[in-house]
């Protein structure tokens, strides 16, 4: 066998290898990665990477509710971003061209999106709990004015930056919310004068009386993208009844 015939038969087993993994099933197409992810998960909700690892020019479309809607367009051997939106699967559309100039339209390249996840929170109180109350002291509210309650951890599968942490409507005039970083904030107690001025003429009254107190101190989190994912802490500060003098 000469050399030529050989580099005939490779060049001919190559093209028939290439159009056949398009015109399978989507398993099958997968294992010729014409676009490839460059980022760990295709996701909904998301920036994804990809690259283009082909020299055909093509068009990126979404599909959803069995339609495909035009995204956009790539360029041979390009690197971009799609966002995924709320889609169920990426389209690459482009037309394949072999070694004799015939051309086929290539549709059903394309990737399946994963659901987007509920984000992940944990709460650290720093003090005792009992249940969803921190309870102190009659005379120790005044000393943890201005101080940190609880701090909380945020995870997301996407970008815990797009979570968002805010007061509850009920414990706006108590509490503020620190972020300390893109996973972590506090939740402080207001300054002792902000606080006090905060209270109703009804609550300052009981407080005086040494009667026990309930300050809603819970905060309210949600993903600023996907804003059907939200989620809260329902925490009390419990100020104790002021105890009775025993008479001697």
């Amino acid at each position: 066998m000469t050399v030529k015939y050989l580099i005939f038969i490779l060049s001919a087993l190559e093209i028939f290898c290439i159009k056949n993994v398009y015109t399978q099933d989507t398993t099958a197409i997968r294992e010729f990665l014409a676009v490839e992810s460059l980022t760990n998960q295709v996701i909904k909700f998301s920036d994804v990477k990809f690259a283009n690892t082909t020299e055909f020019e093509g068009e990126i479309y979404g599909f959803k509710n069995g339609e495909k809607m035009l995204i956009g367009e790539y360029l041979p051997f390009d690197t971009f971003f799609v966002s995924t939106k709320d889609y169920d699967r990426i389209y690459f559309d482009f037309v394949f061209i072999d070694n004799t100039g015939k051309s086929e339209l290539i549709d059903n390249f394309y990737y399946e999106l994963a659901e987007n996840k509920l984000f992940e929170f944990e709460a650290f109180p720093i003090m005792p709990m009992s249940g969803a109350e921190l309870i102190v002291g009659n005379s120790d509210l005044k000393n943890i004015a201005g101080k940190m309650l609880y701090e909380i951890i945020v995870g997301d599968d996407i970008d815990p930056k797009r979570i968002k942490v805010v007061p509850k409507e009920d414990a706006v005039l108590y509490i503020d919310v620190m972020k300390i970083d893109s996973t972590k904030y506090r939740i402080k107690l207001k300054d002792k004068n902000e606080f006090y001025s905060n209270l109703s003429s009804d609550i300052k009254s009981k407080w005086k009386k040494g009667e026990e107190l309930k300050f809603p101190i819970g905060v309210n989190l949600s993903d600023t993208v996907v804003t059907q994912h939200k989620a809260s802490i329902q925490y009390l500060l419990v100020k104790r009844k002021k105890p009775k003098k025993i008479k001697s």
